[in-house]
């Protein structure tokens, strides 16, 4: 039985689609990128901003230790640290800012009050 949790072995893409918010645009944009193994969510991010759009705005500079929360989006439903979150070849992807932050734009939200 096939573990849905694993990828495809001969796919090299991820695809993921991007909840935009503000002033660039809003509502899903889709992207695809180029992978030969897992990467972090955040490593997605940055190769989208490169590779894609240097539009997509999203916290460049984290802890990448899962510790400072700054990254936190909503993958797929689930709220994760993208500096953890593991994505997979072959696979498709949904991300969003997290529920109950107020979103600067994209998947920057204000991490204090005020």
């Amino acid at each position: 039985m096939n573990d849905p949790r694993l990828p495809p072995r001969h796919s090299d893409t991820i695809r993921l689609t991007v909840r935009r918010q503000g002033a660039t645009a809003d509502g899903p944009q889709a992207f695809e990128i180029r992978v030969e193994e897992p990467v972090t969510l955040q490593e997605a991010l940055e190769s989208v901003y490169k590779h894609c759009d240097e539009t997509v705005a999203f916290r460049h500079f984290t802890c990448r230790r899962g510790i400072c929360g700054s990254c936190m989006a909503l993958l797929d439903g689930r709220v994760v640290m993208a500096c953890e979150e593991l994505l997979f070849p072959g696979r498709e992807y949904s991300v969003a800012a997290p529920p109950g932050k107020e979103v600067i734009r994209d998947l920057v939200f204000k991490t204090r009050p005020g």
